[in-house]
């Protein structure tokens, strides 16, 4: 079992694009993925290493020589316990025969800027370090929000940003101060010019809205418990 595991190719997460291609692949590494992921993109990877190792000679299923303890033929220094099965004969059928399933490599991208944006709103997010994080160039990030979602990548940021802004007024005890700096914006002033272009209405009025509505819930309990 342990010959077996061996033999299976290793895949790199990586949470930083510090680390060159030539270093994953010398630290032994088939293949690695940025995170964030989205699953679809592990699953391909996983299975395309498979295969791969699969196509390879027997010799090249292993990272280093082993010598054998013990063997049927009683000679020292086989490079193979005897007990032990070529990759491709100790993977299931789903691996080796089934179709790899096919994935929108455009989409997996966009997906992962968006989980990293989502994940980093209070921080100063550039269109470098986004394409960097997510494996791709500024160019095409920015050409793939374009053509896939309509919309800038900035654009679809400042809405998530807003959007997550509403949620902490409406649900949170945070000051607007507080929130501004939560969601990405070092300065008050210009959180709520945007907050107000985004809504209509400054991030105090939806504040106030709520308290309005806590106030009205709290007024109709007090009917219903006098009706009764």
């Amino acid at each position: 079992m342990a010959d077996e595991f061996r033999q299976l190719p290793k895949i790199a997460i990586l949470h930083s694009a510090h680390l060159s291609r030539s270093q994953i692949y010398q630290a032994g590494f088939q293949d690695y993925v940025m995170h964030p992921f989205v699953k679809e993109e592990v699953l391909y990877r996983i299975i395309t290493s498979i295969r791969q190792s699969v196509a390879a000679p027997p010799a090249a299923n292993f990272s280093a020589p082993e010598v054998a303890h013990s063997s049927q033929s009683g000679l020292p220094g086989s490079a193979v316990p005897n007990d032990t099965k070529p990759l491709h004969q100790t993977m299931p059928r789903t691996f080796t025969q089934n179709p790899v399933p096919r994935i929108d490599q455009h989409q997996v991208l966009i997906e992962k800027a968006c989980v990293y944006m989502q994940a980093n709103l209070a921080k100063r997010l550039t269109l470098a370090l986004v394409a960097k994080q997510t494996g791709t160039s500024r160019t095409k990030l920015a050409a793939l929000f374009q053509s896939r979602l309509n919309t800038t990548v900035f654009e679809w940021l400042r809405e998530q940003r807003m959007l997550r802004a509403e949620s902490l007024l409406l649900q949170s005890n945070l000051q607007i101060q507080q929130i501004a700096y939560a969601v990405g914006y070092d300065n008050p002033a210009n959180f709520a010019t945007c907050y107000r272009q985004h809504f209509q209405r400054s991030p105090s009025a939806s504040r106030k809205n709520r308290t309005l509505a806590k106030g009205f819930g709290t007024t109709a309990k007090a009917n219903d418990s006098e009706q009764v």
